[in-house]
């Protein structure tokens, strides 16, 4: 189509793959580094620590898996840090 001369290249598709298995992990820890560089910027690194849990692959299994982390963060209650209240 395109040499053609007819408009742009349609974009790729591919069909979406069921989900088939879920990994549940039992806990999950995120480190933060800071690290000054020399031109007195400042990076920063995370990196992850995952305690391996529940394997789920009936399709039940990983409907209420799905949901259950969907509701418990969605009505899980944020509050600011003590630090940050002064920060606004």
């Amino acid at each position: 189509m395109l040499a053609a001369g007819q408009g742009k290249q349609p974009k790729p598709w591919a069909p979406p793959q069921p989900i088939t298995k879920i990994r549940e992990p039992t806990t999950c820890r995120v480190h933060a580094t800071l690290c000054p560089t020399p031109l007195g910027r400042v990076q920063l690194s995370l990196s992850k620590v995952l305690t391996p849990g529940a394997v789920h692959t009936s399709q039940e299994a990983i409907a209420s898996s799905v949901s259950s982390f969907w509701e418990g963060l969605l009505n899980d209650v944020h509050s600011h840090p003590v630090g940050a209240s002064g920060a606004r």
